[in-house]
């Protein structure tokens, strides 16, 4: 069988699973295009069929192209990873937030601000409200806006952990964002299109693109699946854009070749090179336990094999079960969208659906059927 029959198989497999109303998936390598697939639906309720063009909400695979804008003005000297978070939002309060012995929150302020190295690495003390109980108690006492009902107010959340003790998935990249808009004077849609987007030829993403071609969050509704329209996005470097396959590979080819795309170089070899280095020694990256499962079932994104963290990536330190090589990077979206970039292979894959909760396990299933597809195992 090829690449290419069993890839299709993959996808055709779990392309019937009822709680998979879409697919969409891309295998690349350095010198191109090697698979794009779509099957199912963008909207199970209008029956408009899938295709491999189709925009999808990117939701936390934001997080890497925000971070490579970041490392962009590192290396152009504007900003330094080394420096505190309020060199460049001085009138951004800190707080920590802790849960007292008899159930109070409780606040104190933290022995010091985290750096933009530790916003990069998720090692700030920030965290989602999903992911922290202590976080999820403020939101719903009404001390902190909850960042999916106010995105600019729920960035002011205290930290959970003291800067730099632990690693701790978190908000820490969409604050990296508001420090590139600060320092730069202009919109995050503004700078990831000057810096990304054009040189890239990546003309399908943005933040608030049209609908069509749109699919649709797919969520509960007793025993069915409703579709949702996707909601307006305040620009973030966490979360918020829309993009295709084709525009996502592109990205992920430009760091598969070092940083550079077609003559568009994005970052220099050895910033891409430090991109993809173990950043968080002697930390680890863990698994996250949630505290909304509506929202996020508890999740290994290491997959089983120990990881920890580079800029925008995780890191994994061993070889997966799958296919994927050590040192390779990846991450994921909200609505159960998934990718990998392996150096040692020269692959890089996106398995994309758009349902909710995150990690569900159908998702999971398929992308670990395509990614031993896209290996040949």
């Amino acid at each position: 069988m090829s690449t290419t029959d069993a890839l299709d198989h993959a996808l055709d497999a779990h392309g019937q699973d009822p709680d998979l109303p879409m697919i969409l998936a891309g295998l690349w390598d350095r010198d191109g295009t090697r698979y794009l697939g779509a099957r199912g639906t963008l909207d199970r309720s209008s029956g408009e069929a899938a295709t491999p063009a189709a925009r999808f909400a990117l939701a936390s695979m934001t997080k890497p192209l925000a971070t490579v804008a970041v490392l962009q003005q590192v290396e152009a000297g504007t900003l330094e990873l080394d420096a505190p978070m309020t060199a460049y939002l001085p009138g951004r309060s800190l707080e920590l937030m802790e849960i007292g012995d008899d159930g109070s929150l409780q606040r104190r302020a933290p022995a010091r601000a985290p750096t933009l190295h530790e916003l990069l690495t998720h090692t700030s003390g920030f965290s989602y409200e999903f992911f922290s109980g202590t976080l999820l108690s403020a939101v719903q006492a009404g001390a902190v806006p909850s960042l999916f009902a106010d995105p600019v107010g729920g960035l002011e959340a205290p930290l959970v952990f003291e800067p730099g003790s632990a690693w701790g998935y978190g908000i820490g990249i969409d604050i990296a964002g508001q420090i590139l808009e600060t320092v730069l004077g202009e919109g995050l849609d503004a700078i990831l299109a000057k810096q990304l987007f054009e040189p890239l030829g990546m003309t399908q993403t943005s933040f608030n693109p049209d609908e069509t071609g749109m699919a649709k969050v797919h969520v509960g509704e007793g025993p069915a699946l409703q579709g949702l329209p996707p909601a307006p996005q305040h620009p973030s470097g966490g979360a918020g854009l829309f993009s295709t396959l084709e525009d996502y590979g592109r990205f992920l080819r430009a760091l598969l070749r070092g940083g550079e795309l077609d003559g568009q170089r994005i970052l220099s070899e050895a910033m891409a090179a430090r991109l993809g280095a173990n950043q968080i020694a002697p930390l680890a990256v863990t698994p996250m336990t949630s505290v909304l499962p509506a929202m996020s079932q508890d999740s290994d994104m290491g997959f089983g094999s120990e990881a920890s963290w580079g800029y925008g990536f995780l890191r994994h330190e061993g070889p997966g079960d799958h296919g994927r090589q050590a040192g390779s990077l990846s991450w994921a979206g909200l609505f159960n969208s998934y990718f990998w970039l392996d150096g040692a292979s020269g692959l890089a894959g996106v398995w994309a659906t758009q349902r909710l909760p995150f990690c569900h396990p159908a998702a999971i299933a398929g992308l670990g059927a395509f990614e031993r597809a896209a290996y040949g195992r």
